[in-house]
């Protein structure tokens, strides 16, 4: 276990125990409080506590019972559970994402120029190179093109689909293939009928997950701005890309997380592809209300939504 601390301890008046503000509740460390905080301190994530024993000089069974007691309450987050963390720290709702400063915005855009490179490469024609060059996130601009179901069952088949061997579309950590991709339609295409699809595990199909009267509206499960205002007004489908993060931290513990983004990045590109391929307007929009969105598609605790793919306009 790979404990990763994410709550900040409280000295009591008296100086006697640490307490942790965990929001709803408190947890109290008894005991001397400098040895509990010089386990804490060791506490980042790079350190079983076997380690930590032997950094803060303790007896590796205090701090084992110290560290699991500690994870149980929810002051520390042992790895595999380390992806909720950092599902947190990222999401829309978190308190650490800051207003944007447009100074800092444009000075964050990358520079398209450079000097010459020493050595050029030498491409040949590739049919997969022409589609990438060709790839475009869409903006709204009043010209709506919705796909048919057969252009959306291509866009789901390349982006998380198996071949004829059985295999996904994508490489997957250890094989366990985490991404889950649900279809939320505003009652096209047809035969779509509103409300939010699952691709089914042999990819082959979509099974209804909740009907338009047990949804969310499809708008407000997005962040209002004039770019996703735009792109939703259209009416056309949105594909959401999630991972189920409980299931794959069992084995990759931490790094579950980055795991799942490059999985989940392979398949957004893959439906970016076919969209180029087929003339189809894609848009991949990561802000929308997390949580309501996991209600909508009905996830279950441990998968978490990643990224939409709004399609048609």
């Amino acid at each position: 276990m790979f404990p990763l601390a994410h709550r900040v301890p409280l000295r009591t008046e008296d100086g006697a125990a640490l307490v942790f503000d965990l929001g709803g509740r408190r947890v109290r460390i008894e005991g001397d409080p400098e040895a509990a905080l010089r386990i804490l301190g060791f506490c980042d994530g790079s350190r079983s506590p076997e380690e930590i024993a032997e950094r803060a000089d303790l007896p590796p069974a205090d701090v084992e019972a110290l560290v699991s007691a500690l994870a149980q309450a929810g002051a520390v987050v042992d790895a595999r559970e380390s992806w909720r963390v950092f599902h947190d720290w990222t999401s829309t709702h978190s308190a650490m994402i800051h207003p944007l400063d447009p100074a800092d915005l444009e000075a964050a855009r990358p520079d398209q120029g450079g000097p010459e490179p020493e050595l050029g490469l030498d491409t040949g024609p590739t049919r997969t190179a022409e589609l990438a060059a060709g790839r475009r996130s869409s903006s709204p601009d009043g010209r709506a093109r919705l796909p048919g179901f057969q252009e959306l069952s291509a866009v789901l088949a390349a982006a998380y689909g198996r071949n004829d061997e059985g295999r996904r579309t994508v490489p997957s950590g250890g094989a366990l293939e985490p991404l889950v991709l649900h279809v939320v339609s505003q009652g096209a295409p047809s035969p779509l009928t509103a409300g939010a699809w699952r691709l089914a595990r042999s990819g082959e199909g979509l099974d209804r997950a909740a009907p338009a009267g047990e949804a969310a509206a499809l708008t407000a499960l997005f962040i209002s701005d004039p770019v996703a205002d735009g792109l939703l007004a259209a009416g056309g489908p949105v594909v959401f890309i999630s991972a189920e993060l409980a299931r794959t931290a069992r084995k990759y513990q931490g790094r579950a997380y980055r795991l799942a983004l490059l999985e989940a990045g392979a398949a957004m590109q893959n439906a970016y592809l076919v969209a180029a391929e087929l003339g189809v307007p894609i848009r991949a929009v990561s802000g929308f209300h997390e949580r309501l969105a996991a209600a909508t598609l009905g996830l279950d605790d441990g998968t978490l939504p990643l990224i939409a793919l709004v399609l048609g306009s």
